[in-house]
């Protein structure tokens, strides 16, 4: 007949391997964990390098902008001092036909000229800003994906902790158990001897 130790000894022993198989899942977990916390700390890292070509590229077209504006205001200068009639005084005052119409379609390159770099700039800006928006937009969510994994590997290590002190506790009870028993054994043994 087994004393009752034995039976608790087994019993703790296979929590212990339970415990142990639960502790190895929980390690893997923290192991992916930690490699998407890797791969999420990449990409915050190219984002931010993209913000920043971005910023660049924003402060540039900026930079254009206040430049175009000055040469449209130079041109809208010119064109006020000079009065509407200059253009048409030129062109009305060419010697032919042939230098009208060359005068005319010059005065209108320019107007178209003006009009498209304009077009064109603003279309720059814009396209610049909203880049930067989603990029900004991107970069938050990056964070906040960061954020969470390492929610993630801070709950997952505590749980190891936790399922480590389980373990521990348990392998005390295992050794306080086969202890007893041998005691025991030990006792039956010399009662057995006496008789």
């Amino acid at each position: 007949v087994f004393p009752a130790h034995a039976e608790d000894a087994e019993s703790l022993e296979s929590k212990t391997s339970d415990l142990q198989n639960q502790l190895e899942g929980i390690n893997q977990e923290l192991v992916a964990i930690s490699d998407e916390i890797s791969t999420t700390e990449m990409q915050v890292e190219i984002t931010n390098g993209e913000i920043q070509r971005t910023k660049d590229s924003l402060a540039e077209a900026e930079a254009d902008e206040a430049q175009q504006y000055e040469d449209m205001k130079s041109r809208i200068k010119y064109m006020y001092e000079e009065g509407d009639g200059s253009a048409v005084e030129r062109i009305l005052s060419s010697g032919s036909i042939a230098e009208m119409l060359s005068q005319a379609e010059y005065v209108q390159k320019i107007h178209t000229y003006d009009r498209n770099m304009l077009d064109e700039y603003v279309e720059t800006v814009n396209e610049v800003e909203e880049l930067k928006t989603t990029l900004e937009e991107d970069m938050n969510k990056l964070e906040d994906m960061q954020t969470e994994y390492e929610a993630q590997q801070t709950e997952l290590s505590n749980t190891i902790e936790s399922k480590s002190a389980e373990v521990e506790n348990l392998d005390a009870q295992i050794q306080e158990a086969a202890r007893r028993a041998a005691e025991e054994e030990r006792e039956r043994q010399r009662l057995a001897e006496e008789a």
